[in-house]
């Protein structure tokens, strides 16, 4: 019986060797893990330049023509409905591009617009993730950003007058949103 007892602690001390070796590699191979990874390559896009680019472009200013000639046929035909809602999307529009164009306001219609080329820049320049540059508020050493700004504007095709102007907005901050919506703001919470 004496026997059977000292066979079991035996079982039972090596059962219990065996999962704390094993819980020790494991936690030996989570640190080199941790020590080795590679470095994350995050691309980065100022928001404000690429709706400056937007906003100023070609594709912009055919848009604009279209909807002022859809206005003046709307007119013509006496489309009160369709000439009211046009003249409400230019100031809708405007307002939109100031905000984009100045302060850090999304810009998801405008990425909807190069939403082909995004995957050849990420590719390009060997990225893991692009993302707006007004949304980081942390990071780890190990991490590489890379702004992609010029890149995602040569879609655009600026001019160089458009360029001279995002040079000039680089070295500006943004305005920031509760400014931008300071009347909404107020509104909603008074005491801010």
């Amino acid at each position: 019986m004496k026997n059977m007892k000292t066979v079991k602690t035996i079982t039972i001390t090596l059962a219990l060797l065996t999962v704390i070796t094993s819980i020790m590699m494991t936690l030996q191979s989570c640190q080199e893990t941790k020590d080795t990874y590679e470095l994350v390559k995050v691309g980065i896009y100022d928001t404000r330049i690429i709706a400056l680019v937007y906003y100023r472009s070609e594709e912009h200013s055919n848009y604009i023509s279209q909807l002022k000639k859809e206005r003046e046929e709307a007119m013509e035909a006496g489309d009160d409905e369709l000439v009211e809602l046009i003249n409400k999307k230019g100031p809708g529009m405007q307002d939109l591009a100031h905000k984009q164009g100045f302060s850090t306001l999304p810009i998801p219609n405008l990425l909807e617009k190069i939403k082909d080329s995004i995957p050849v820049i990420a590719e390009r320049f060997e990225l893991d993730v692009i993302m707006n540059k007004w949304e980081i508020i942390y990071q780890k050493d190990k991490v590489e950003f890379i702004d992609i700004s010029m890149e995602m504007i040569s879609f655009f095709n600026p001019s160089e007058e458009t360029m001279k102007l995002v040079d000039q907005m680089s070295e500006v901050d943004p305005v920031p949103l509760s400014e931008i919506f300071r009347e909404d703001v107020e509104t909603w919470c008074p005491e801010y």
